[in-house]
């Protein structure tokens, strides 16, 4: 089963921390985390540390939470837009495949757009299917509130985020962002990102790169590890 971008970056596989990053008045040897957290971004660059993730889900243990707690889970793993989420239905969903497409109808681009469910949503998900009640398996959608769809997540996320310490400049669309930073990061293409994420310019998802060029330097440093030890020194190199 497929791992979590943003589990990748917290986990055995995650990029070490980089002695030639550099943030202004913070010094060196900082993660992408840190970067993000560092750099003044505004409201809408806000990325949620793996911590924050964690204890935003926990915070959702809550009956009255749930819902919003598994939307969240779902944007984390998927970059489902607000809108996205609460109409989505079982239909829209592969489980066997890993694969959920958010319809045009509620997608903001206008077009239907496929995304790969990782192991994170996929697990969220086949819990939800396994233990819906008689009257929620009547309803066509995923995310439901005492057996009824509902119309907003928004409201229900803001008791989250500040049951979780979180504060007011985290918002449903910060776990959007945060999943494309770290697919960005992980290695993501960026056209697989942009069709994912359901932009329609390049342009849109190079945002989520700009830190990327010392990820490229460390690639470059390994093309020619296999010379290492084989390339003349000394009174050798000048024979």
């Amino acid at each position: 089963m497929r791992e979590s971008f943003l589990g990748d970056l917290n986990g055995p596989n995650a990029p070490p921390v980089d002695p030639k990053v550099e943030v202004p008045g913070r010094g060196r040897g900082m993660n992408v985390w840190e970067v993000w957290r560092s750099n003044g971004l505004n409201k809408r660059d806000r990325v949620l540390t793996p911590e924050e993730q964690t204890a935003l889900v926990a915070a959702g243990n809550a009956n009255r939470l749930r819902h919003a707690r598994d939307a969240a889970i779902l944007s984390l793993n998927t970059g489902a837009r607000h809108k996205e989420p609460v109409r989505v239905r079982w239909q829209d969903f592969d489980l066997e495949r890993g694969l959920i497409t958010y319809i045009a109808a509620n997608a903001k681009d206008g077009e239907d757009h496929t995304v790969p469910a990782n192991g994170a949503a996929l697990a969220m998900l086949k819990v939800q299917h396994a233990s819906r009640t008689w009257t929620e398996r009547s309803c066509p959608f995923v995310f439901t509130y005492q057996g009824k769809p509902i119309e907003s997540v928004n409201g229900a996320f803001r008791l989250l985020a500040k049951a979780a310490g979180l504060g007011r400049d985290v918002t449903f669309h910060t776990l959007r962002h945060t999943w494309a930073t770290g697919a960005g990061h992980a290695g993501c293409d960026p056209c697989d990102l942009m069709a994912w994420g359901g932009w329609l310019d390049l342009k849109m998802v190079e945002r989520y790169y700009h830190t990327g060029a010392e990820r490229s330097i460390r690639a470059l440093d390994v093309i020619g590890n296999h010379l290492i030890g084989t390339v003349p020194t000394g009174n050798a190199a000048a024979r």
